[in-house]
């Protein structure tokens, strides 16, 4: 009888941090929304299509360097318009991966 409760009070416990946990990851994510929303269209655009994969754990660095090539390649950006919505989207990055 004590290790049934034993039992329900742990897996209570690991159920509560696990929502937790979850719930810190979606208000990061807010708060990292929240900040793009003020960016100018090119960094929103980088930091909508790098927040999934930073969120997931990639490489911040990494992540928009692998978003940005194709649009720089591609003609939607020049270099140094990139650079610069990069380092803008960057601090918002780093709030939604938090």
């Amino acid at each position: 009888m004590h290790t049934r409760l034993a039992r329900r009070v742990l897996g209570a416990t690991c159920l509560a941090a696990l929502l937790a946990a979850g719930s810190a990851a979606y208000a990061n994510r807010a708060a990292g929304d929240a900040c793009a929303a003020a960016l100018p269209p090119g960094a929103q655009s980088i930091y909508a299509a790098a927040v999934d994969q930073v969120v997931a754990g990639g490489d911040p660095r990494t992540v928009v360097t692998d978003v940005v090539k194709p649009m720089v390649m591609s003609g939607q950006m020049d270099r140094n318009t990139a650079r610069a919505n990069a380092e803008a989207a960057a601090p918002c990055l780093k709030q939604a991966k938090s």
